[in-house]
């Protein structure tokens, strides 16, 4: 439920997939506290974030259809749904088995914007 209760926050932290990682860089390569969200992603961002969790509550992996999108798109999107994928912290954010339900529906998000055979998502 931390999700949904912290999710304007979240969906911020999310469009830093693709904005700028800061000027003080630091030897962890997943730590950037001081990067900043690209807002142009918020919108779309926050649509994938809403059908996540949907999807988490209602226990189905969301559907949808990317091939709209330009490849560009929808790389930079996944560049920001990886960003929320590889930060989620055990125990500091949820619990394990939660945290591997949650990476488990973004990386069913990611396939579907970029899906590994190359072809656009159906």
């Amino acid at each position: 439920f931390e999700l949904a209760s912290n999710y304007e926050s979240i969906v911020k932290f999310a469009c830093r997939g693709t904005g700028d990682r800061g000027e003080i860089n630091f030897s962890a390569p997943l730590a950037d506290p001081y990067a900043l969200a690209n807002p142009a992603e918020k919108e779309d961002v926050d649509l994938l974030l809403r059908m996540t969790a949907q999807g988490l509550v209602r226990g189905q992996l969301p559907q949808f259809e990317a091939g709209g999108l330009d490849a560009e798109r929808r790389e930079e999107l996944a560049k920001c749904i990886k960003y929320v994928r590889d930060r989620v912290g055990v125990p500091r954010d949820m619990s394990f088995p939660a945290a591997q339900h949650l990476r488990a529906y973004l990386n069913h998000i990611v396939d579907i914007l970029v899906p590994l055979d190359g072809s656009s998502s159906a």
